[in-house]
């Protein structure tokens, strides 16, 4: 009997260890989602705040693998696949289960549609970004990060927006100002404009592009590669002319219409 607590002791400890052991790191576990949206009318996404930061919760697509989630969403996804696994919490991936990705690891452009659903009172103004503070968890070396490009310190940040403490939390309600010039281009927050002939358009999925209707004698050559694309090779043009023909799905670049 003497032997008996040694024993349940070393077995309380064995499992211990193996549940410390078999536990995979989660990052962001300690905070639940605040909003969801869709990105290019097919992923369904949660996101929100944590501790660690702000992050984005998303599910593979249909016969997806994690090398192929990895390119689609991750920034330099094809060399950083293999996080997707630590990331996922589970020892399989699984195309039902979410992937929890801190949002500085995936690509600019969905970036920039979370922060746009995190933060619905942001409005687009001439010359900035009016920003305001809707969270308590909200500072601004966190807004500053997510918004801003890395050659914009915290110091112009705060100076721009006439704060005192650079590390203080924000007043839920008060407004701050990111001019257009400091915020990071991938994130595709600054709306575009283009010259006229060109317009702007918008396919189904949400990706932008400039448009161009063919004028009476015009080809795809004379009206637009040649137009609107820099000089380069022979070689170079025909790519870029093929390319625009796949892109709208012309049969052939010799029978298009005006218009």
């Amino acid at each position: 009997m003497r032997f008996l607590f040694p024993q349940v002791a070393l077995l309380v400890g064995l499992l211990v260890g193996v549940l410390a052991v078999g536990k995979p790191k989660v990052a962001f576990c300690r905070s639940l989602p605040v909003v969801s949206l869709v990105y290019q009318q097919q992923d369904m996404i949660r996101a929100g705040w944590s501790p660690e930061g702000l992050f984005a919760q998303i599910r593979p697509r249909f016969g997806e693998g994690e090398y192929r989630m990895a390119v689609r969403v991750m920034q330099d996804g094809g060399r950083q696949f293999p996080r997707i696994r630590e990331l996922s919490g589970a020892a399989k991936f699984h195309p039902h289960q979410y992937v929890t990705f801190p949002l500085e690891l995936l690509i600019g452009p969905l970036q920039g549609s979370v922060l746009k659903t995190l933060f619905p009172e942001d409005l687009v103004e001439s010359g900035a970004l009016r920003h305001q503070v809707v969270y308590r968890w909200e500072t601004l070396p966190l807004l500053k990060a997510a918004f801003l490009k890395k050659s914009v310190t915290l110091t112009q940040t705060a100076r721009y927006n006439r704060l005192r403490f650079e590390e203080g939390a924000l007043r839920q309600g008060q407004v701050l100002y990111f001019p257009w010039n400091w915020i990071r281009d991938d994130l595709e927050l600054r709306p575009l404009s283009v010259k006229y002939p060109l317009y702007l358009t918008v396919d189904s999925l949400g990706v932008r592009y400039a448009g161009y209707r063919l004028e009476p004698g015009e080809s795809l050559y004379s009206g637009v590669v040649r137009r609107f694309v820099r000089e380069g090779s022979h070689e170079e043009t025909t790519r870029i002319a093929n390319d625009l023909i796949a892109l709208n799905g012309f049969a052939d670049a010799r029978t298009l219409n005006p218009g």
